[in-house]
């Protein structure tokens, strides 16, 4: 192990010796080239300095190239990214233009719709809401429906100022509605211009780079940019005009709506105007005691009248004004629409609140109290609203339109009617009464129930639509008037007369027909017995011959066509026994001259009847024999 350390040195000691013999021979031939170049330095030395100069030089371009291609890479890439940035700027500027155009143009659009809407329906100014909201029940519904009769006294009824149309024009103009929101609909959005001023400073190379004096960096970038702005204010422009012009459509649209809108106002007022002229009318003459202006001023006081929200209203008037009669058909309310509930109690257990319910028998009862109640009271009011004394007694007839369970269907049907004098009603003190005692009482007729709705026969019904039918004229006789010598038209008149106060002391009417000679019917009286009465059609004969069998044969035959129940045949003169025979089982009355003077008699009417002093007036031509009726 000794032995191969000790080889080891003598190998290291001759390599070292080996390298130091060639360094020494090294510098020794160094030390040559020195004292050579010593020798000849006035040589060498410009040149070593020569090539020191340049190795600078060219070290110093080299270093100022690398800066300008690095500066020249960096500025590409700046404008790289202003180029992206404007690009990004360009596409978002023409797509908000776009956005903002195609939002406005909708804002139009739906304005032209509206407007459009209006133009092709109509406007809709002033409606009244006819949807009625539900009417909730409760158990001061039932207290309001029982104190019908209790609160009588706190309506007042003068209602001509309340009829008149004080209604304003409440449509709102489509000019203020419209024209603002379309004239604001002016600008279309646009970003604002990025200003690129410091970076275009930045991409200026130095003086001391620039080889050719037009900086294509900055010179480039500025051409794009103006011709994307260029572009960008070419279609700002364009879509500004296409705004403009559907502006000026929806302003045209909205013109005509506005013409519309006018035309309507006008239309409005200008009915409102005629239609208060026509109440100020109607009022002058319901004050002149017009027929049928007192018609209608009863018909408006029935509709003024409110007891149930859900009762349905509906009435019908006719006036006589030879006995000062009003006839009044109503619509009583059906039982399906009273309330039920009659009691709100609260539940501790459940901690709620629930309604209780009138029973069956309770709901009857309150139907039944309630329908005399509305009777009573509808009378009343007419008669209280009576400015002008125009009425002195009414008939009331109650119709129902309710469901018959018996059928299954609904059924119009009279089910109660009752004649009422004023100034004996006006005495009963309502609010202390039984209803349906009170009405039975005033000789009104129903059904014990009227639940049962069972139709009865109402005690008068006034055909208003009877054009036949003209005004009675007042005939003055005395004891010198000679009836079968008496003018046929006064005659007629003086017939109607006397059975018209034969008839009204039980509530019924008589009424004169046009006359005309032909053998028609010369009144019509209405007798309220709802047994044996009804219609009954009357003819007058002012003869001084027999009548014969044709005229009352004739009569049966009208009688027939009218639907009457009974037909009157009256005459100065008398009958024959075919005449007789022919009326014998029939519902004919036939009543000669001493009938007719003891009717007049028993009516405090003084005349007679002198068939011979009548026949020499006509043979000495004072009276017509055809004039006979």
């Amino acid at each position: 192990m000794g032995r191969r350390q000790k080889d080891g040195a003598i190998v290291l000691l001759f390599v070292i010796g080996i390298i130091g013999a060639i360094l020494l021979k090294i510098f020794e031939g160094l030390l040559m080239i020195l004292d050579a170049l010593y020798q000849s330095w006035y040589i060498w030395l410009p040149v070593v300095l020569v090539t020191v100069v340049l190795a600078i030089i060219f070290k110093r371009l080299k270093k100022e190239m690398d800066e300008k291609n690095d500066f020249t890479i960096e500025l590409a890439k700046k404008r790289k990214s202003l180029e992206k940035s404007y690009v990004k700027y360009l596409e978002k500027s023409i797509a908000l233009i776009e956005y903002s155009l195609q939002e406005q143009l909708l804002k139009l659009d739906q304005i032209n719709q509206e407007i459009n809407s209006q133009l092709i329906s109509g406007l809709s100014y002033n409606e009244t809401e006819n949807s009625q909201n539900e009417i909730n029940d409760s158990p001061e519904n039932i207290i309001r429906i029982k104190n019908i009769l209790q609160d009588i006294d706190s309506k007042s009824f003068k209602i001509w100022d309340d009829l008149k149309d004080k209604n304003k024009f409440e449509g709102r103009s489509p000019e203020i509605r419209y024209k603002k929101s379309i004239l604001k609909i002016d600008l279309i959005d646009k970003p604002s211009e990025p200003d690129y001023s410091q970076s275009f400073k930045e991409l200026t190379l130095p003086k001391k780079y620039m080889i050719d004096p037009i900086n294509q960096f900055q010179d480039q970038i500025k051409s794009n940019v103006s011709e994307g702005n260029e572009r960008i204010e070419k279609l700002y422009n364009d879509r500004l005009e296409l705004l403009k012009s559907k502006k000026k459509s929806s302003l045209d649209l909205l013109s005509q709506l506005q013409t519309k809108y006018d035309k309507s106002k006008e239309d409005f007022y200008n009915k409102r105007r005629v239609y208060n002229e026509k109440i100020e009318n109607i009022r002058i003459d319901y004050f002149d005691n017009n027929i049928k202006a007192i018609e209608f001023y009863c018909e408006k006081i029935l509709d003024k009248i409110e007891y149930y929200e859900k009762f349905e209203k509906s009435n019908n008037v006719g006036y006589n004004d030879i006995n000062k009669i009003l006839l009044v058909e109503y619509l009583l309310p059906d039982i399906e629409d009273f309330p039920v509930v009659k009691e709100v109690r609260f539940l501790k257990t459940k901690n709620e609140y629930k309604n209780i319910h009138l029973t069956q028998k309770e709901l009857k009862e309150l139907y039944d109290e309630t329908l005399y109640k509305i009777c009573l009271s509808l009378i009343y009011y007419l008669f209280k609203s009576d400015e002008i004394d125009a009425i002195e007694s009414i008939v009331f007839n109650g119709v129902s339109n309710s469901i018959d369970r018996s059928i299954g269907k609904r059924r119009w049907a009279c089910i109660m009617t009752v004649h009422c004098n004023k100034k004996e009603f006006l005495e009963i003190e309502l609010d202390k009464v039984y209803p349906k005692d009170c009405f039975k009482k005033l000789k009104g007729i129903s059904a014990p129930n009227l639940t049962d709705l069972v139709p009865i026969k109402p005690i008068q019904i006034l055909n208003k639509d009877d054009k036949r039918f003209v005004i009675g004229e007042y005939i003055e006789v005395d004891s010198r008037t000679n009836l079968a010598s008496m003018d046929w038209k006064d005659f007629e008149h003086l017939i109607r007369e006397i059975f018209e106060k034969e008839f009204t002391v039980n509530g019924g009417e008589v009424r004169v027909t046009q006359s005309s000679r032909d053998g028609g019917v010369d009144a019509i009286a209405h007798d309220p017995d709802p047994i044996k009465g009804g219609k009954i059609v009357i003819q007058a004969k002012r003869y001084t011959n027999t009548v014969g069998v044709n005229s009352v044969r004739e009569l049966y035959g009208i009688l027939q066509d009218e639907g009457a129940m009974k037909g009157i045949i009256v005459t100065t003169s008398d009958y024959g026994k075919d005449a007789y025979d022919f009326a014998k089982d029939k519902p004919l009355t036939l009543l000669n001259g001493a009938n007719l003077l003891s009717l007049l008699h028993s009516h405090n009417y003084n005349a007679k009847i002198d068939i011979a002093q009548a026949k020499l007036e006509i043979e000495e031509g004072r009276i017509n024999s055809e004039d006979e009726s």
